[in-house]
């Protein structure tokens, strides 16, 4: 198993960290799984529409595998269909997709609100592009 360094959101301006952070992970190729819940029909496209390929659908979650080549980060986070709505109520989410995996290197939960980095100097940078946009996080 491998060790993580991690930090969740308390609060956040905008989303213009998180293009930043997903940068520090795109320098080589490597694997990427988007899962999306299964009426997250605009965020499903999305993925499709990047390259992504559906590799398992089960019965609330759609999981699907591409290559950080694939992660065009501004049609990411220009896809307005960032709110949840829950019966309780509604949620701003910071990215389109439940989860973002980049094999190796970080796994991103719950919309990026959860984030868990797997190398010490990587998770560094970030910590200090979070510092730097005010982001507000444990």
């Amino acid at each position: 198993m491998l060790e993580y360094y991690s930090f969740e959101l308390d609060d956040w301006q905008d989303n213009d960290w998180l293009v930043e952070v997903l940068k520090l992970f795109l320098d080589e190729e490597r694997e990427v799984e988007l899962n999306c819940w299964n009426d997250e029909i605009d965020a499903i496209n999305l993925a499709i529409d990047l390259g992504f390929r559906v590799i398992e659908i089960q019965q609330f979650l759609i999981r699907l595998s591409g290559t950080t080549g694939m992660l065009d980060l501004n049609k990411i986070v220009s896809l307005k269909s960032f709110v949840h709505t829950t019966e309780e109520d509604e949620e701003e989410n910071l990215l389109p997709f439940f989860s973002l995996c980049i094999k190796d290197e970080i796994f991103i939960e719950h919309y990026a609100k959860e984030n868990y980095v797997y190398k010490k100097a990587k998770f560094d940078l970030a910590v200090d592009i979070l510092n730097r946009h005010n982001v507000e996080f444990h």
